[in-house]
Order: structure tokens, then C-alpha cells, then sequence
């Protein structure tokens, strides 16, 4: 995967799916790789990132299991541009966190500790996106309908947005006044079903269509192999080296969103 990089119009990234680039006021850079690779937004979306100020580097060390979609959002919303917020995908949202993680530390200087998997010694990674996983759509990608083995069934489905995401936390948080409960592979599942038989469903509604295959396994693995099959975005995991140089072997360090992620050590 190449490195984004903030360039100028006349420049050009090597890669099949970059294109030249434009830049705006304000510091702000078009940004052409995306793991959806931008085929889901309607044609001609550009979207334009600025690296992240001091102000919004400290609302992300902030970040709780309670306030993490919020705090994403508003500081994305500050340094994104091109695109309603809420109607990013959230495969592209993380991978726009990183981008903007990566732009605001050029300087190589900069790292970030963690403990070596193989010699078991603190040691240090200096961020690099090239060094994450990403699973792009491919060329000719479209969204289709399944039709359900032996029956009329039909749905259709959708990647969650940023605007998903939010209700889909607000169902989960109202499950506890439920009394039958869904499991988390069945509120993803329903997260991305949109319509049955051509009439749009909610969430709740989608997770009881689900939980209705109780009797019917193949059909069930029919629409878990179609939502797998649709997988892409960046995997939060750095491939990190370790700095001794009696070890150098390599760790997959989970990228956490901890306070040393976005406020990393200056070393001299």
C-alpha cells in the first residue's frame, strides 16, 4: 500500500488507484486511497484532510469506551473535508485516523513504545501507515441483492456509516430492556441489512429476521459469507521491529488509541 502523502496539485502518487491531487486553503490535501476506494460515495467525491492541531490531539487522548465515537467524529469533522461526516464509512473512517496520525508526525523522530513479543524488552516503533494491513474494493464493485436459498427472500445491504454506527450503539444500549438479547455477530449482521423484501427494517427488526434462521443453518451462512465476502478496511495492527539489534524480530502491535499514539515521544 503506498503511504498517503500530503502533495501538491502537481504532484502525482504512484499507485493504481491515485490520481493528482489538489490542495485548499487551510492546509488541506485531497486524500486519494481509501479502502473503499471511494466506489461507494456518488462519483466525483473528493475528500480533503489537514494535519490534526494541538487542541484536537488532546480531545483524542481523552478517548473512553463511552466518548470515543464522539470524540472521533468532532475531530474528524474539523480536519475532513468533502464529505457529510456522517456519511463516511466507517472501514474508511479508521483509515482517515491513521492518515491523520501519519501527516501530523513527519518527522521520524517521534515514536511510540511497546514491549517486544519475542525478547520481551521495551522497545520502540516510529509510525508508518505502510506498515497496517488494508483490504481495498475491488475494481467494478457493486452492492447486490441476495436472494435466500429455497425461498422468495430477498435483502439488500449496505456498508455501515459513521450515522449507522451511532444507532446501532443505541440499540446495543437499549438491548438491556429487552428480553430476548442478540448476540454481536447478529447486531453486525443486522447492521448492514437495509431492506427485506423491499421494505427498509430497523435494526431491532433485522436482528429477529436473523434470529428467525434458528432452523434454517444454510441460509443463515448464506448471509454471513455475503457480509464477509463485503469486508474491507485497514487492520489496526503494526507490524513493528524490534530496536535491538540482538533480536529485530517483528511484533504485530495492536495501534490502541492510547495517549502516546497521538501525543508520541520526541526522541533526540
Amino acid at each position: 500500500m503506498a503511504r498517503p502523502r500530503m502533495i501538491d496539485i502537481d504532484e502525482t502518487i504512484e499507485t493504481p488507484i491515485q490520481k493528482p491531487v489538489q490542495k485548499l486553503e487551510g492546509n488541506f490535501y485531497e486524500i486519494t486511497d481509501l479502502p473503499s476506494r471511494f466506489l461507494l460515495y456518488p462519483e466525483g467525491t473528493k475528500i480533503f484532510g489537514r494535519p490534526m492541531k494541538v487542541s484536537e490531539i488532546k480531545k483524542l487522548t481523552t478517548m473512553n469506551e463511552v466518548n470515543y465515537n464522539s470524540i472521533i467524529k468532532s475531530v474528524l469533522e474539523n480536519c475532513i473535508k468533502g464529505i457529510e461526516i456522517d456519511e463516511l464509512y466507517v472501514a474508511d473512517k479508521l483509515y482517515l485516523i491513521f492518515w491523520l496520525r501519519a501527516n501530523t508526525y513527519t518527522d521520524a523522530n517521534f515514536v511510540t513504545s511497546y514491549i517486544c513479543q519475542h525478547c520481551g524488552r521495551k522497545t520502540e516503533y516510529r509510525f508508518n501507515i505502510d506498515d497496517f494491513e488494508t483490504t481495498y474494493l475491488e475494481d467494478g464493485f457493486e452492492l447486490k441483492e441476495l436472494k435466500l436459498l429455497n425461498r422468495d427472500t430477498v435483502l439488500t445491504f449496505d456498508f455501515p456509516k459513521i450515522k449507522d454506527e451511532e444507532k446501532i450503539q443505541r440499540f446495543i444500549d437499549s438491548m438491556k430492556n429487552y428480553v430476548v438479547k442478540f448476540d454481536d455477530d447478529t447486531v453486525t449482521i443486522a447492521g448492514m441489512i437495509k431492506t427485506i423484501d423491499g421494505k427498509e427494517v430497523t435494526i431491532k427488526q433485522a436482528c429477529e429476521f436473523i434470529s428467525s434462521l434458528e432452523d434454517d443453518p444454510q441460509n443463515y451462512a448464506r448471509i454471513n459469507s455475503y457480509v464477509l465476502g463485503m469486508d474491507f478496511g485497514i487492520v489496526p495492527e503494526l507490524n513493528a521491529t524490534c530496536g535491538y539489534s540482538d533480536c529485530k524480530e517483528v511484533s504485530k502491535v495492536p495501534a490502541s488509541f492510547q495517549p502516546d499514539f497521538f501525543i508520541p515521544r520526541y526522541k533526540s
